[in-house]
């Protein structure tokens, strides 16, 4: 399939609503969370490691100081197990990890068809492999400690103003992406809430490096809902971003999963770089001012999204 793409104009839109977002405060918490997550301690999230252990540890600690927050089953925790080949061994391994899955819902007087909305973003990385005989330790800052901490600001940010809420919001940090999306595979296979009330999915993948010169986001899934040009047309764009409109359902992360199953799914991403996949994918070189003018870009789609009784959208294949 052709990858199609739009270069979207640098001009701003009119806006109608704020959400107040507290800068100084969003990256001091983007940091203190990128800063742990990518902290050498936590052997670079692979799963089934004391590290990836401590990672979903971290993230239900976040989640138990939000109000409103339900989670799954009680424990937040869906048992993902599978068999893959290891690309740095090329060995079959045998994984049993988990997704973190929580939920926020909308006053039931409003929510009346008991819609919801997916948030997601993967947690896990390359951890601590032998190249060459050496133990490399690969950080993942980028990918994906920037997307992680950047989901749980949203729920943090969600759960405060839960009560505007319309539709409910379903927020996952799947395992296993880089060992071939097994965590969004698995949810999707085996979903706790019924896909058919699944209005989209949203999510983050590499978040964090954003290009200071031009400011790049990539939007991928423009091509799964009939309505979803318009919709980000619609979108205000404050600073100025140097947005790229991808079409494609089938994308090389987690968004796809939902796709599959007939799901309007998006992807935003501040661009793979030339730290990707490497040792130097750091904390110390995140873009924390560019993932607070991701967080300013989004409010207004989630406005839409899940404060706004009214909103729509259809599924369309690729």
């Amino acid at each position: 399939m052709m990858k199609k793409f739009i270069l979207v104009p640098l001009f701003l839109f009119s806006v109608g609503v704020s959400f107040g977002a507290d800068a100084d405060g969003d990256v001091e918490r983007y940091k203190s969370h990128i800063r742990y997550l990518a902290d050498e301690k936590l052997e670079g999230r692979r799963p089934e490691t004391k590290g990836g252990e401590l990672t979903l540890e971290y993230i239900l600690s976040q989640l138990g100081e939000m109000e409103g927050v339900s989670l799954l089953d009680g424990t937040g925790l869906q048992p993902v197990e599978f068999t893959t080949r290891d690309r740095f061994t090329s060995k079959d391994v045998s994984i049993k990890s988990y997704n973190v899955v929580a939920r926020i819902d909308a006053p039931d007087s409003v929510n009346t068809d008991s819609s919801y909305v997916v948030i997601g973003a993967h947690w896990d990385h390359d951890g601590i492999q032998k190249v060459n005989g050496k133990k490399v330790f690969y950080p993942g800052a980028d990918d994906n400690a920037s997307g992680t901490a950047f989901v749980i600001e949203l729920a943090r940010s969600i759960s405060q103003k839960r009560d505007s809420l319309k539709r409910d919001v379903v927020f996952v940090w799947f395992t296993s992406e880089e060992l071939g999306l097994k965590g969004s595979r698995h949810y999707v296979k085996h979903s706790p809430y019924a896909l058919d009330k699944c209005r989209a999915m949203i999510n983050f993948d590499m978040v964090g490096r954003m290009n200071v010169k031009d400011r790049g986001i990539t939007i991928r899934g423009l091509g799964t809902a009939h309505e979803a040009v318009d919709m980000f047309a619609s979108l205000p764009n404050r600073d100025s971003l140097d947005l790229i409109w991808e079409f494609r359902g089938n994308g090389p992360t987690d968004y796809s999963s939902f796709y599959k199953v007939g799901i309007p799914s998006f992807s935003f991403s501040t661009r793979r770089n030339n730290v990707y996949h490497t040792p130097k994918d750091v904390a110390e070189t995140i873009n924390y001012d560019g993932m607070v003018m991701l967080d300013d870009y989004l409010a207004p789609l989630l406005q839409k999204m899940i404060y706004t009784s009214d909103f729509v959208l259809t599924f369309k294949e690729q």
